[in-house]
């Protein structure tokens, strides 16, 4: 049973792989000095989930991880903490806490120190409700803003530092159902959701992978292949000054359509995790803006091959945490150097 559960949500997220030629696929880098280097995290971990969401909270230096699906293909609603000083998972335990769920989108908000999630789907309906969970508190509050996106799952957010705005991108409803290129931001201050509909937008596109780059003051969207078609691939930049996405030309270019995106503050890069159409394999490919340049790593000891897994940047401790996935649901640290 636990197999045919399995099977059957895979035919409604993963594309099926396509083989063709290298002369088809974009221009890929040589290996460089930077170098990814893996542990696998500490044995207390808890089994984690498929499609959970996860940020770091920067005020309680903790990863935050929420919900996802267990082995058994059942939506959870747990909310867990890892504390990178000791290499522990907590089982937090609120109170009360958003309803089931997975391909949620989670980002930590500085201005306030709280953590907040938007949508996911429980695999029957997908949702459009926007939480707030306070570490201090162990605290869950539903915010029910104004105007909220349609519901959604697998869609991007992002925290505009310089504008103190969430910015989502992206995503689909549960089931195969329509896919967004929509752009929307959320103000704190006033509890609204707004439409930004910038002219052009990136391609429609699930499975997003969105960041916020402080140095630049810019989002940074990557696409992978949708729906199998190689020519979606790209990198897009947003200024939301100018309600601008423009595309980023560089000579080199990840390819995989199951991957992760985040900042690091302390590098003032972007990283990119994920899978490859290439290899079939996993790489980690590092972002500058400045030049602008797609670098890929050498990686050491790397985790197996997985996709719908969690990932999140502790900057205090400079590492990257892999969170489960499929099929395998272990952790990982990932020290780029």
């Amino acid at each position: 049973m636990r197999g045919m559960k399995l099977h059957a949500r895979l035919l409604i997220l993963t594309p099926l792989v396509l083989c063709i030629c290298c002369s088809q696929l974009p221009n890929l880098a040589p290996s460089s000095g930077i170098t990814a280097v893996w542990n696998r995290s500490p044995s207390n971990a808890q089994e984690m989930k498929v499609e959970c969401g996860s940020a770091y909270d920067a005020l309680h230096k903790r990863i935050i991880a929420f919900g996802g699906r267990s082995e058994n293909w059942d939506n959870v609603n747990e909310t867990w903490a890892y504390d990178s000083s000791t290499g522990t998972w907590t089982n937090l335990h609120p109170a009360s806490s958003p309803p089931y769920r997975s391909s949620h989108a989670m980002i930590y908000d500085p201005a306030r120190g709280k953590v907040l999630m938007f949508g996911g789907d429980d695999f029957v309906r997908a949702y459009n409700d926007l939480w707030e969970y306070d570490f201090g508190l162990n605290t869950w509050v539903e915010l029910s803003p104004l105007h909220p996106p349609p519901a959604r799952q697998m869609h991007g957010m992002a925290y505009d530092e310089e504008n103190e705005v969430i910015i989502l991108f992206g995503g689909r409803r549960t089931g195969g159902g329509d896919t967004f290129n929509d752009t929307w931001e959320y103000h704190h201050r006033t509890n609204s959701w707004r439409s930004l509909d910038p002219q052009p937008s990136p391609p429609v596109q699930d499975h997003i992978n969105l960041a916020y780059d402080a140095k630049h003051k810019k989002t940074v969207l990557f696409c992978g292949p949708v729906a199998r078609d190689q020519s979606t691939i790209g990198t897009w930049v947003y200024d939301h000054a100018t309600n601008h996405w423009s595309t980023l030309t560089t000579e080199h270019t990840p390819t995989g359509d199951h991957t992760s995106l985040i900042y690091n503050r302390n590098a003032g890069t972007m990283m990119l995790f994920g899978n490859s159409e290439v290899t079939r394999g996993l790489e980690v490919w590092i972002l500058d803006l400045e030049t602008p340049a797609w670098t890929i790593a050498r990686s050491f000891s790397e985790p197996s091959y997985r996709e719908h897994f969690g990932f999140a940047y502790d900057a205090d401790h400079d590492v990257y945490l892999l969170i489960g996935g499929f099929p395998n649901d272990d952790n990982w640290l990932l020290k780029v150097q």
